[in-house]
């Protein structure tokens, strides 16, 4: 399976829940951290991955095959 090049697991964790849907609060929560630390994890996958936000995070990663449709896993 393809991996975004550069991101930790969690990073890459945040980024599939985020592409399933979750909101960053929820995703905090089933990671037992903090919205803060969700933010900061975005953070640096926008800085990995060159992009300005979100939205274009999830763009890059569906065209470079990292996850699926939306709604998708990381494949």
């Amino acid at each position: 399976p393809r991996r975004p090049p550069g991101l930790t697991d969690r990073e890459v964790q945040v980024l599939r829940m985020l592409a399933r849907g979750s909101a960053a609060k929820q995703v905090a929560h089933e990671l037992g951290c903090s919205a803060s630390t969700v933010h900061n994890h975005l953070h640096h996958i926008y800085r990995k991955l060159d992009v300005p936000g979100l939205p274009q995070a999830l763009l890059l990663a569906r065209e470079r095959g990292w996850i699926s449709a939306p709604g998708g896993a990381l494949t």
